[in-house]
């Protein structure tokens, strides 16, 4: 029994969980989990805020669980000297674990306020981005520590997070909470940016890749190697992807009507804000590191990387206030200076563009000379 509690369980055989029985295991112990959580919180909308709060709290207990079991066992069975202890790498800043404290927030807000618009954007992530991570987790358990029993505490600490976030964003439809109409995608879209610039802030801290941010190791495992930051498109593609696929299969399922939108001069200017915040953010993002000696560059220039996080942090609160305005002057005002942002942007990412084409190419020609040489 003490195997499956704590370090005792642990094995220097590394296990394979990945698409043979043990895989089926863990896709039906997903299930029993979500039908468990389905018909004891979804059910019935009575007790909303006090369900919010559980859901909350126990995301809470399960991740600090999780940092104190990873620091326990890098103290005693890998013996790192708690000097050489890596914090940012047992916190992690992938993107499963910046969903949950997303998640915790969101559940606190709308708890809090109910007509909380912040709290509008986090759903609207939640339901777009944090579902199709959760999910692709399942299909791909590479989560699920090898050199544990399958039931090991650390192992169900796992499956049960990532079935939360699956479970939570179906859990706000299914209570009335959330609605989601594809207009609103775009919101998922803007947050995945803030999610992203946290996790790049991460990985240039801790000099380690977290959530594919300085290479794609997916491609990889496969002999694909796309360079950086180019590796971005592929991962855009196919989580926003996702996104929208989300959003046209629940509201299907939960027959959810489209609203009527209204095309206003309003509505175009907060949509023009929407998509250049998106550009000028992802942009910001990945130009910062190409001025770094290395990348992750694993020190505290890591921390320029909040250029972006306080860009797209900026424009979601500017939204909110725009979204609020009636005065025709304020908007027009405001629509010059966006199209000058996206102006200054698009000129910033074509010099960029070239930049890492002769970048590319430079670094394709050392490469082979390299290969000739050694041949």
């Amino acid at each position: 029994m003490e195997k499956y509690l704590w370090l005792d369980g642990y094995s220097n055989y590394l296990k394979e969980y990945k698409f043979n029985i043990n895989h089926i295991y863990i896709l039906l112990a997903n299930i029993a989990v979500f039908l468990i959580l389905f018909f004891v919180f979804a059910r019935k909308t009575s007790n909303i805020k006090i369900k919010n709060i559980i859901f909350a709290v126990i995301l809470v207990v399960l991740e600090v669980f999780r940092i104190i079991f990873d620091t326990s066992k890098e103290l005693y069975v890998y013996n790192t000297p708690f000097k050489e202890l890596n914090f940012l790498k047992i916190i992690s800043f992938e993107l499963c674990a910046i969903n949950v404290w997303v998640s915790v927030i969101t559940l606190f807000l709308v708890s809090l306020k109910k007509e909380s618009k912040i709290g509008e954007f986090l759903k609207n992530y939640l339901f777009g981005i944090a579902i199709s991570a959760a999910f692709l987790t399942f299909i791909s358990p590479d989560n699920i520590d090898g050199h544990f029993p399958l039931f090991h505490v650390i192992n169900l600490q796992t499956l049960i997070t990532h079935m939360l976030l699956f479970f939570i964003p179906i859990y706000f439809i299914k209570t009335k909470q959330f609605e989601p109409h594809m207009k609103y995608s775009i919101n998922a879209l803007m947050v995945s940016v803030l999610t992203a610039s946290i996790a790049m802030i991460g990985s240039q801290l801790a000099g380690y890749s977290f959530a594919y941010m300085t290479r794609l190791q997916i491609a990889e495992d496969l002999n694909i190697f796309i360079p950086y930051p180019f590796h971005f498109i592929p991962l855009i593609f196919a989580l926003y992807g996702l996104t929208f696929l989300n959003y046209y299969i629940f509201s299907l399922i939960f027959k959810i009507k489209p609203e009527e939108t209204i095309k206003t001069y309003e509505n175009r200017i907060v949509f023009w804000f929407k998509v250049s915040s998106i550009f000028t953010g992802m942009i910001l993002l990945s130009v910062v590191p190409l001025f770094f000696a290395k990348n992750p560059v694993g020190n505290l220039l890591g921390l320029f990387c909040f250029i972006s996080f306080i860009y797209i942090g900026a424009m979601i609160i500017l939204i909110n206030k725009v979204e609020n305005i009636n005065n025709l002057t304020q908007f027009e005002n405001l629509e010059v200076k966006q199209k000058r942002v996206f102006k200054i942007t698009a000129i910033l990412s074509f010099f960029t563009g070239i930049y890492l084409l002769i970048n590319y190419k430079l670094q394709k020609d050392s490469n082979t000379k390299k290969q000739s040489l050694e041949n």
